[in-house]
């Protein structure tokens, strides 16, 4: 949190942000205005145990009340999306969640039009997007290997699903009947990954015909196939079953019903790199004219096909292209395309293909997308902006500076405004008084959501925002709004203004004590100095769950000196067992720590 840049999503993983319910028709848009955008949400990841805390300022169980970081749940700035079940192309052969989606497709029938579905990821830092994802092609992510993983569940492959074998089901796969057809390919599903891999030339066959295939059975069909094929690792697969896979659901991107191409688009990726053969059709799916759902979703699966294949080529030219025309607008100014949802993909791909491409699309302008009439293209844009900083040049960054002053100048709502300062200091590297000062004066807003964002934006600053925000932060510890107090401390922590946080590992309530050493351990590293020696007496309270909490805090800030102390408590038998587990755990991990980094000193 410490640079200005706003976190984007790997390229396997886009954070759409979802404000409402309500779709989007081909008509003219609605006078009504967009439901207010929520920013991201702060998160503390640390090893303390403890969940429901109060913030500072309250007393008693937190289970009903906001809990620290940005809370926007009471306002039309919620956004809540839903989770999106693509995951990985490769090996992630987890066979509890196979079964699970089996039974999924046998409770659920498919929806006459599909939900709008998102991907939420821990967001990484534009420098750690390049860095992770330089040279790599997201269609051939690293498999993951649930035998190295001690929480996978063996599976026991059944001999029989519902009474029958699977080489009976195999045969019901073959009937005549749609409905006998439909029950077989779900209970095949049952028996696992490995075995339902036996049934994907039944698949081919059935998928394969000519004649008129019953809707109900292909898309579940269809589903089946890609999920199998999202299961098994790329290494079993014959490759003559993937290509004619492949050859099905190019055919089925152009079905004339909209719930077909839907599945479809959303299953190819998992054929792996041939998916890319498919790009020109799904650029045509993102100009459906019947529902914004398919485009949205042919949007998001072009993301990932559009993607360099590690090859040193850049982006799919014609897909940079698919997301432009979404945003551009006719000599008019009526917009292209109609719904905000799917301007807001076409956003995010474009800022995470620009990476590393030395340009700044120029549909990010003041006469595009910055002046969308939805309020969360315009947040989306404000944040690729900030995100695409490396990108700019000498010659093009005081362009893209001039052009968040005329937005500054143009746009009226208080958290875009915020976020605009925030851009503006991000693309110049400089937290300056001319930016910073208007945010300190939101910390005071009526509305709980603006002074959120305001503190928010603040704590991305760090120590350099301490000079122009420490007094304001400080006043905002005292709000009424209970989720402001907590925001509050969360931000002096980020500011590593301690005092009032080290106060706090004094009080009488465990759960106060704890939340303090949750803030600590946000802050990591940088915190050891001011924070060590207090935390370390902790390791003497008489609660479990605050001992617990500052073991774990030590690890977070990577307390190396700390570590005789830890191995004096994992062999006192006195001690309660789990403290002596969370001891010798952090050990481990404290060694293993120092060990990479003194390997990494000595590495040249």
């Amino acid at each position: 949190m410490r640079h200005w840049a706003i976190p984007i999503a790997t390229y396997l993983a886009v954070c759409v942000l979802i404000m409402g319910n309500a779709g989007c028709k081909r008509e003219a848009p609605s006078p009504e205005p967009d439901p207010k955008p929520a920013a991201p949400q702060a998160k503390v990841d640390t090893k303390a145990k403890p969940e429901k805390i109060a913030p500072f300022n309250v007393k008693g169980s937190n289970e009903d009340k906001p809990k620290a970081g940005i809370d926007v749940a009471k306002d039309d700035r919620d956004a809540k999306p839903p989770v999106d079940e693509r995951g990985d192309l490769a090996k992630e052969l987890q066979a509890r969640e196979f079964i699970e989606k089996a039974k999924a497709m046998e409770e659920t029938p498919p929806p006459e039009s599909p939900p709008p579905t998102t991907v939420t990821e821990t967001p990484a830092t534009p420098v750690d997007v390049k860095k992770k994802d330089k040279g790599k092609d997201p269609m051939k992510e690293p498999a993951k290997d649930p035998t190295k993983d001690p929480k996978s569940p063996e599976f026991k492959e059944p001999a029989e699903v519902g009474g029958k074998s699977f080489k009976d089901w195999q045969k019901e796969m073959h009937v005549s009947d749609p409905g006998r057809r439909e029950a077989a390919l779900k209970a095949v599903l049952n028996f696992g990954p490995k075995k339902a891999y036996e049934a994907v030339p039944d698949l081919i066959t059935q998928l394969s015909k000519k004649t008129p295939i019953d809707l109900a059975y292909r898309v579940n069909a269809i589903t089946m196939l890609s999920t199998i094929f999202k299961y098994t690792d790329p290494k079993d697969r014959d490759p003559k079953h993937v290509e004619a896979a492949f050859s099905i659901y190019k055919r089925f991107l152009s079905d004339s019903q909209v719930i077909m191409k839907v599945r479809t688009v959303q299953g190819i990726v998992y054929l792996g790199p041939i998916a890319r053969s498919a790009i020109p059709e799904v650029i045509t799916m993102t100009r459906d004219p019947a529902t914004w759902e398919a485009r949205k979703e042919a949007m998001q699966i072009l993301m990932i096909l559009a993607a360099p294949d590690g090859k040193g080529t850049g982006p799919n030219a014609d897909a940079m292209k698919a997301f432009k025309v979404a945003l551009d607008r006719f000599t008019d100014g009526e917009l292209r395309e109609n719904c905000h949802y799917v301007r807001e993909t076409a956003v995010q791909a474009l800022t995470m293909l620009s990476h590393g491409t030395g340009t700044v699309p120029a549909e990010f302008r003041m006469n595009k997308a910055l002046k969308d009439p939805s309020l969360p293209v315009r947040l989306l844009t404000l944040q690729a902006i900030g995100q695409l900083k490396n990108e700019m040049d000498t010659k093009t960054l005081p362009s893209w500076v001039l052009e968040l002053k005329k937005y500054l100048d143009a746009e009226q709502d208080p958290i875009l405004k915020i976020w605009a300062h925030a851009a503006s200091m991000t693309i110049t590297g400089n937290i300056s008084e001319t930016h910073m000062l208007p945010i300190v004066k939101y910390v005071e807003h009526k509305d709980v959501p603006v002074r959120q964002q305001a503190l928010t934006v603040i704590g991305m600053g760090g120590e350099k925002s301490k000079k122009f925000a420490l007094s304001a932060v400080l006043k905002a510890t005292a709000d009424k709004e209970p989720s402001i107090a907590s925001q509050a401390y969360i931000v002096l922590a980020q500011m590593h203004h301690w005092d009032p946080i080290l106060a706090k590992l004094s009080d009488k309530e465990a759960g106060i004590k704890i939340q303090a050493l949750h803030l600590i351990s946000a802050a990591g590293p940088p915190a050891k100095p001011h924070v060590m020696t207090p935390v370390v007496n902790l390791l003497k309270d008489k609660d479990v769950d605050v001992v617990d909490a500052a073991i774990g805090t030590l690890e977070s800030i990577q307390a190396f000196e700390t570590i005789s102390i830890l191995e004096g408590m994992m062999n006192n038998k006195q001690l309660n067992a789990t403290i002596r587990e969370s001891a010798q755990e952090t050990v481990l991990n404290l060694k293993r720590m120092l060990k990479e980094q003194n390997e990494k000193k000595k590495t040249p």
